[in-house]
C-alpha cells in the first residue's frame, strides 16, 4: 500500500482585485466536496504527524493566510454552507476593534497589498478581521484561527538597490521605513523572522543601512512570537496555537523562537509529505495561485495525497545568504 500524505492548501484573499476570483474559489470547494475529501483540523493533523492516528483516506487541510476581510465576507460562509473546515492565520496587530460587520459595512474589495499598506502606514485595519469577527469564526462557525505573527514584518536582505520608493515598491517597505520619501532606495525583500536583514536609518542626505545581529533577531523573534501567540490564545480561547510563517520563510533561529514561545507547530510554504514522522514545526503546504484551475487542483491533490508523490513534487525553502563582510553601508539620496 502506498503511504498516504495530507495535502495542505494555502489560499489568501478571495473576491478582490488580484485575489482568488470568488467563482473560481467556489469551484475549488465544490471539487473538494464532490471528490469526497475530508477537511482536517490542526489537532487531527498533529495526531497524524505524531503517529497517534493513521492518515485518514482522502484528507486535506484548507488554510488561509492574513485574515483579510474577505475571509469574513466570502470564505467563511462558503465553507460553512459546504460543511468544510477552515484554518485561518491572523496578523495580530491588524485585528481591529468594534462589532462584527455585515458585508455592507465592510470596505469595498481592494487589493490585499492596499490593505497591508494602510495597516502598516496609517494603522487603518479596516481591510482585516476584527477581534469579534475572529471570535465568531471560532465560536459560531467552528473554524480555527492561529498566529501569522504580529506584523508580517519584512526586511531588506541585499545591499544592491532595485529601485526607489518613488518608482513603486512592495507593500512591505511601508513597515521598514518610518516615512516613504520617494528618493529612498529599496532592495530585495525577505522575512524579518528568517533574515537578520539590513535596517535603515533615515539621514538628511542619505540612508544608512545596518545589518541586525543574529542575537538581536533571535530576541526580536521570541518577543514578537510570544506576544502574538498570547493575543491569539486570548481571542480564541485555544491554548494550542499554531504559527504560519510570513512568505513561508523560516530558519533554525526562527523555529527555535516558535518552539520557545509555546506554539504547537508551524506551517511553511515548502512542498513535501505531511505524514507520520513529519516535524510539526515544518508542515508543508501547496500555495494556490490566484488563477489556478479546478483541473490544477485535482492534479495537485492527487500528487500530494501520497508520500511518494509529495516527495517527487517537493520544494524546499532556501534562504539568500548575505554579503559575508558587509555590516553597514550608505546610499546617497538624489
Amino acid at each position: 500500500m502506498i503511504p498516504r500524505s495530507i495535502p495542505v492548501l494555502c489560499y489568501h484573499d478571495v473576491g478582490t482585485p488580484g485575489g482568488h476570483p470568488a467563482e473560481l474559489f467556489e469551484a475549488h470547494l465544490q471539487e473538494i466536496v464532490r471528490s469526497g475529501w475530508r477537511t482536517l483540523s490542526c489537532a487531527e493533523l498533529l495526531a497524524v504527524l505524531t503517529g497517534k492516528t493513521p492518515v485518514p483516506e482522502r484528507s486535506l487541510m484548507l488554510t488561509f493566510d492574513d485574515c483579510h476581510v474577505s475571509m469574513w465576507t466570502e470564505v467563511a460562509p462558503r465553507l460553512r454552507r459546504l460543511g468544510l473546515h477552515g484554518v485561518f492565520f491572523a496578523i495580530t496587530d491588524f485585528l481591529g476593534q468594534g462589532p462584527a460587520r455585515t458585508p455592507s459595512q465592510c470596505p469595498a474589495p481592494a487589493k490585499l497589498s492596499h490593505g497591508l499598506r494602510l495597516a502598516l502606514r496609517q494603522q487603518d485595519f479596516s481591510h482585516f478581521l476584527r477581534v469579534n469577527e475572529v471570535r465568531a469564526l471560532v465560536e459560531d462557525f467552528g473554524f480555527e484561527v492561529h498566529n501569522h505573527t504580529a506584523r508580517h514584518q519584512g526586511c531588506f536582505i541585499s545591499h544592491v538597490p532595485t529601485g526607489t520608493v518613488g518608482q513603486g515598491c512592495h507593500w512591505a517597505v511601508a513597515g521598514i521605513y518610518r516615512t516613504e520619501d520617494p528618493r529612498y532606495p529599496v532592495f530585495a525583500l525577505g522575512s524579518a523572522y528568517a533574515y537578520d536583514g539590513f535596517w535603515p536609518e533615515e539621514l538628511p542626505h542619505a540612508v544608512r543601512l545596518t545589518r541586525r545581529s543574529p542575537e538581536a533577531r533571535a530576541t526580536d523573534c521570541l518577543t514578537e512570537l510570544a506576544r502574538s501567540r498570547e493575543v491569539i490564545q486570548e481571542v480564541t480561547g485555544n491554548a494550542a496555537v499554531w504559527l504560519c510563517w510570513p512568505w513561508g520563510h523560516f530558519d533554525a533561529t526562527s523555529t527555535q523562537a516558535a518552539r520557545a514561545s509555546g506554539h504547537a507547530g508551524a506551517f511553511t510554504l515548502e512542498r513535501g509529505p505531511n505524514a507520520p514522522g513529519t516535524d510539526p514545526f515544518r508542515v508543508q503546504r501547496i500555495g494556490v495561485g490566484r488563477r489556478k484551475s479546478v483541473g490544477w487542483l485535482r492534479r495537485r491533490l492527487a500528487m500530494h495525497a501520497t508520500t511518494w508523490g509529495a516527495r517527487l513534487f517537493g520544494k524546499r525553502f532556501r534562504s539568500v545568504p548575505p554579503h559575508p563582510d558587509l555590516h553597514s553601508f550608505e546610499v546617497p539620496l538624489a
